[in-house]
């Protein structure tokens, strides 16, 4: 060993009868060098992310204030917000590494719009190395220490709604068709749901909890989607049209229950207001959607069929909309984004023939969703693919695929062998039982059936003999 260099080799399991540890494990398994980057990076992201949190921690809890922030602020709140402003860049840094790193096949590098497939590595590690715990403590404890969700408009609230944005993405991109880490925070659903309507973008952390796992869905109460309905009243917001949307089917298959509980508040009398008006003229399509900021905005279809070029590739400004980062989109950007999710929610909503979402699509006097409409709209070029799409879907599910179910005889295609030679065995000895007793019944007949003398004959004989005896 000492003349070649190289260090004397060393046995990892000493004795048949011991197990080995999980340190002598990496010394068996051969492991990636780009994963053993990619814990060196967690570690180091660990470090400063819990740092971060230990200084919040220190300060002293205090209950969330009521109303709007104060024009003066000091003492703990000024800690707070100082301790956000110089920590920002650093945690900003490290949530967007980790947020990009959770997808893969992207070239986008924005924390913001980064979508993809998800990366399960990543995904496993954050669970595993705790910095989903971490990130769940910078959400929860600056609002018990002081600051208030109603705050977060105020723009000395800015470092504090930036690196809250950025936890939400990187819990969203966490649970991505993972169902470990949706089980992992599930219990921390009621804490985000108090962070909705505040602008910190938890909609669509929400939403990819439960989106696509029937389990978690199952789960979803009515009063969550009274919730999401009467933020929709207060701000239409198309990120909770999503919500709806994703909590109504799963896997292309209806969650019955769910889409009762959306029908009943989201197409009730005093939410109309929320389902925006359509008007078909031809082939061109104009939608008005109702604000209670900016009253009624007109969205015309056929102004975002136009095309842009975006990372070198050419896409339909509609396309572009749906892409983009809702707290950057215009006001008529936002409608035509509310109008293109309402669509697709109705179309969720109609799935599996749901006759109650049926009976309102078909008869909403403000949708003129006739037959004729819908196929001018999905033949028109005037309208952006991604109308057209919605289109196509409201026609299969509105006029195609829209017969009420009705129960028929299934036909048993399978058999338990075990229980048909035991049937098989009963019908034997029923058979054999059935032809004993046939064949007792034949016997008896035949007995019945047997000839006997005729009295006439048996007299005649015995009247013969005497005549016969004496004739001899």
């Amino acid at each position: 060993g000492g003349a070649t260099g190289r260090k004397p080799l060393k046995s990892v399991v000493r004795e048949m009868s011991e197990s080995p540890s999980e340190r002598h494990a990496l010394l068996m398994l051969p492991v990636r060098s780009a994963d053993v980057t990619a814990v060196v990076e967690m570690r180091r992201a660990m470090a400063d992310l819990s740092g971060f949190r230990d200084k919040i921690l220190a300060c002293p809890a205090a209950e969330q204030p009521q109303g709007g922030m104060p024009d003066s602020i000091a003492g703990d709140v000024q800690t707070i917000l100082a301790i956000f402003a110089r920590g920002r860049p650093d945690v900003e840094f490290w949530l967007s590494k980790l947020v990009v790193g959770c997808t893969v096949g992207s070239e986008d590098t924005d924390a913001l719009t980064r979508e993809g497939p998800p990366n399960r590595y990543i995904q496993k590690m954050l669970r595993e190395m705790g910095t989903l715990r971490v990130v769940i403590d910078i959400l929860d404890l600056p609002y018990k220490r002081g600051l208030s969700t109603n705050w977060s408009a105020d723009p000395r609230m800015q470092h504090v709604k930036a690196v809250i944005t950025l936890c939400y993405r990187l819990l969203k991109q966490s649970v991505k068709g993972y169902d470990r880490n949706s089980d992992f925070l599930l219990p921390h659903v009621p804490l985000f749901r108090t962070h909705l309507g505040k602008g910190l973008s938890c909609t669509a952390a929400i939403r990819e909890i439960y989106d696509g796992k029937r389990r978690l869905l199952n789960q979803v109460e009515e009063d969550q989607v009274v919730q999401y309905v009467s933020l929709l009243k207060a701000k239409r917001d198309p990120r909770f049209i999503v919500f709806l949307r994703a909590i109504s089917a799963c896997e292309g298959q209806p969650v019955p229950n769910n889409q009762a509980f959306v029908c009943k508040h989201f197409f009730a009398d005093h939410a109309e207001g929320l389902i925006p008006r359509i008007e078909i003229q031809g082939q061109s399509v104009t939608a008005h959607v109702e604000t209670p900021t900016a009253g009624t905005i007109v969205v015309k279809a056929a102004d975002f069929s136009k095309s842009v070029t975006k990372g070198g590739v050419s896409i339909e400004r509609a396309d572009e909309v749906l892409e983009e980062a809702v707290d950057r989109l215009s006001e008529e950007a936002a409608a035509l984004r509310y109008l293109i999710r309402s669509l697709f929610l109705f179309a969720t909503l109609a799935l599996g023939r749901n006759q109650q979402a049926l009976a309102f699509l078909l008869r909403a006097p403000s949708l003129h969703l006739s037959y004729d409409n819908i196929l001018s709209v999905m033949e028109s070029p005037e309208v952006p693919y991604a109308i057209r799409c919605r289109f196509t879907h409201l026609m299969i599910r509105l006029w195609i695929d829209r017969d009420p179910q009705s129960s028929k005889p299934q036909v048993l295609y399978t058999r338990a062998w075990s229980r048909a030679i035991a049937q098989r065995d009963n019908q034997n000895n029923n058979s054999r039982r059935s032809l004993d007793i046939l064949g007792g019944s034949r016997r008896s007949m035949e007995r019945n059936r047997a000839p006997t003398t005729p009295k006439r004959a048996f007299s005649s004989a015995k009247n013969e003999a005497p005549m016969n005896r004496a004739a001899s």
